[in-house]
């Protein structure tokens, strides 16, 4: 899997994490508070002046009577007990009659602001009111104005601020030094001991972890001490199939014989002779033993004949140049029963410095050849076979079982038309659709041996398919061999349920929990139509899967496709967090993967092509999942060469097919490849996607293709009443 170099946040502890999360929280719940503060502040000057408001209205009045009979005394007299508050600043009353104040009060130099036209003014600091002084008949006779500190309130907000401050800072300090603390003991500790362990393991040793709690972390210690063990039973099953291999080559056949300069068979030769070469060999030419099932073609067989031509002929001094000119290695009657691998040493036998003979040492190597490729494909399955367990366990078991499942229908159905008698274009078409997408499925998630088995049952359907199409005589016994490869199917499937029962730590419990789980959520389910409409849209939104989990696997997949064309791509994923609606994971799952494998073999050039366009020589392949207002898009393209619809049309011409350009991609049987592989060529793949996506009422297009790239678009045609990325 590949391994992305960590951000900032990447390289930082998971207390660490945790409590820069709970700093953020404390902060945010701090700005609120001081935003509440800011309200309350705001709320109690409003109420200040509403009450400073009435009592001036009320000395207005008491003060209308002195004013208008010009008795300042009173006035004053009035206004004594005001200036003994501490927070009054100023205070001025005014006669209309005369130019200077009748009395007037201020502390410090504080100029008040000039309120002419206002009734009140406040600012941070202070409160400024103003109210005209009128008689009884209405008639104004003066004005009073008066200010007051707001200095003691805000040093009592203030101070609450600060205590609110320290309160959030200590608080929040204890609590980060605890997170960090208790999370390196729980956490960061027992997984260091399993990343040491996980080393060890790579290096060969078996070791195991001591579970000191039965939490998540326990758990996983578990987990891991069995995957350790799984792996070192199998490294041990392996180590003795080597020591067997070793033994066998230990004992390979091998032929020695000596020819003179008549390059006949002389002397004394090993009694294996005649099983390595396949018969007697003395007195033979020793061109006709050893050039005898090597085709002319071979550069091996002009070597020999180059070689014995001279052999005797040049100085022994240059014998070590003359062995240039031997062949090490044979390779006689390939591809019959006969075959065999001969490995060729050839030493000069001497007399008084002259060359008198030469002996050959022929060992046969077929066998220990054959072994050899035995055992690199056991390592490859085995290699595999990990790999697929891993990525099994990696993605979720519920991604096999789902695969399983589908798997399982696919396959009853593909039983159900070979049941039904005869056969025909929509019969056939629909068989290699059910059997390639089962394969495909299996390919994705390392399922060799499963894929192997139906892409044997391709081969037999692909013939009847094309007999069918040309009116012709469809090959016999095809329902014969389909059944066998359908069993050999089954039997891998059952397989690698057991490699997976193998490497969980609940062993067949796994499958019986998510079993368990998907009875209880169909259940749900069902209960849909009863239900009203808001808890329909719960229900469908806790049955949705992410769409990540849709596409797990492809980025190893795309390596492994492109490795195996001769070409280098990689996988970009967008969107993997949007829900997708639990009866539609299927379809959509083989859908994109199926895009993906065709922009693969059909759409990214080989490097040395990519080059020449100026491309980069890795290829990219970007899948997409998007939201419109319910209506969800997934766009699978890539950047290689575009489709080519020359090429389509002329096979669909060949094949007497009339189809639109924009139904060319999509044609049952129809395919730009000469021939199929492991990828394409047999005109199933799209044909597949089109049907899985109309059966759950979606629909796919060509939307662009050109020598920058093509674009498949996949959208729904009903719109989700739920939002697949809420």
């Amino acid at each position: 899997m590949s391994h992305r170099p960590p951000g900032v946040l990447g390289r930082w502890s998971v207390g660490t994490k945790l409590a820069l999360a709970l700093a953020l929280v404390l902060v945010g719940a701090a700005f609120g508070v001081f935003e509440l503060l800011d309200h309350e502040r705001e709320r109690l000057f409003e109420q200040r002046e509403r009450t400073e408001a009435q009592a001036l209205q009320q000395l207005a009045i008491a003060l209308a009577a002195p004013l208008e009979f010009d008795d300042d005394v009173a006035v004053e007299e009035t206004l004594a007990p005001l200036a003994e508050l501490p927070e009054l600043v100023h205070l001025m009353v005014r006669d209309s009659d005369r130019d200077e104040p009748v009395a007037r009060f201020g502390r410090g130099e504080l100029s008040p602001p000039d309120l002419i036209g206002a009734s009140s003014l406040r600012d941070r600091e202070h409160l400024w009111l103003s109210t005209p002084i009128v008689d009884e008949r209405g008639t104004a006779v003066g004005s009073l104005e008066i200010g007051f500190s707001l200095a003691q309130i805000e040093q009592e907000l203030s101070r609450q601020r600060e205590l609110i401050v320290l309160a959030c800072a200590g608080f929040g300090a204890f609590v980060l030094l605890g997170l960090v603390a208790s999370t390196r003991v729980m956490v960061l500790l027992p997984l260091g001991r399993l990343t040491r362990a996980a080393d060890a393991v790579g290096r060969g040793d078996l070791v195991a972890v001591v579970a000191e709690s039965t939490d998540e972390v326990g758990q996983l210690a578990v987990a891991f001490n069995r995957m350790a063990q799984a792996i070192q039973e199998r490294e041990q099953r392996l180590a003795r199939a080597h020591y067997e291999v070793g033994r066998l080559l230990d004992g390979m056949r091998q032929s020695i014989f000596t020819f003179g300069p008549d390059l006949r068979v002389v002397g004394r030769y090993s009694r294996a002779s005649a099983q390595v070469f396949g018969r007697e060999i003395e007195a033979l030419d020793a061109r006709d033993v050893l050039m005898t099932g090597v085709p002319e073609s071979a550069p091996e067989y002009h070597a020999i004949e180059a070689f014995l031509s001279v052999v005797f002929e040049l100085d022994p001094a240059d014998w070590d140049q003359l062995l240039e000119l031997a062949p090490r290695e044979l390779h006689m009657h390939e591809g019959t029963a006969q075959a065999r691998e001969l490995v060729l040493e050839f030493v000069p036998l001497l007399e008084h410095g002259r060359l008198v003979q030469v002996m050959v040492l022929a060992t046969d190597e077929t066998e220990a050849r054959r072994v050899e490729r035995e055992i690199t494909t056991l390592r490859d399955h085995h290699a595999a076979e990990i790999g697929a367990m891993r990525r099994l366990l990696g993605f979720g078991v519920h991604v096999y079982v789902e695969f399983e499942a589908s798997s399982t229908a696919r396959l009853g159905r593909v039983d159900a038309l070979l049941a039904t008698e005869g056969i025909d274009g929509p019969r056939i078409g629909e068989l290699l659709r059910l059997v390639h997408a089962v394969r495909g499925g299996a390919r994705t998630l390392g399922l060799l041996e499963l894929e192997a088995a139906l892409a044997e049952g391709e081969n037999v359907l692909a013939p009847v398919r094309d007999a069918v199409r040309a009116q012709t005589p469809i090959p016999p016994d095809w329902r014969t061999a389909m059944g066998e490869s359908l069993l050999a199917a089954r039997e891998a499937l059952l397989r690698a349920r057991q490699r997976l029962i193998e490497a969980s730590p609940l062993g067949e419990e796994v499958l019986d929990q998510i079993t368990v789980s998907a009875r209880e959520l169909e259940a749900l389910v069902a209960l849909r139509d009863q239900a009203a409409s808001a808890v329909q849209q719960r229900i469908d939104r806790l049955s949705a899967r992410p769409f990540g989990e849709l596409v797990s696997g492809l980025d190893d997949a795309v390596l492994s496709w492109a490795a195996g064309q001769g070409k280098r791509a990689r996988l970009e994923i967008a969107g993997a967090g949007m829900r997708i609606a639990r009866n539609e994971t299927d379809a959509l799952r083989t859908a994109v993967v199926q895009l993906v494998r065709n922009a693969i073999a059909h759409g990214i050039e080989a490097p040395q092509q990519r080059a020449t366009a100026g491309k980069p020589t890795l290829g990219v392949v970007r899948i997409r999942c998007e939201e419109d207002d319910g209506a969800r898009t997934i766009m699978v393209e890539d950047d290689g060469g575009g489709v080519a619809l020359d090429e389509l049309r002329a096979r669909a011409a060949e094949l007497g097919m009339h189809v639109a350009d924009d139904a060319l991609v999509f044609a049952d049987g129809l395919s730009s490849r000469a021939e199929a592989d492991d990828l394409a060529g047999r005109g199933v793949g799209m044909s597949a996607v089109r049907h899985e996506l109309e059966a759950i009422g979606h629909e796919v297009e060509l939307r662009e293709t050109s020598a920058a790239g093509t674009c498949f678009v996949i959208r729904s045609r009903v719109r989700s009443t739920w939002r697949a990325s809420a």
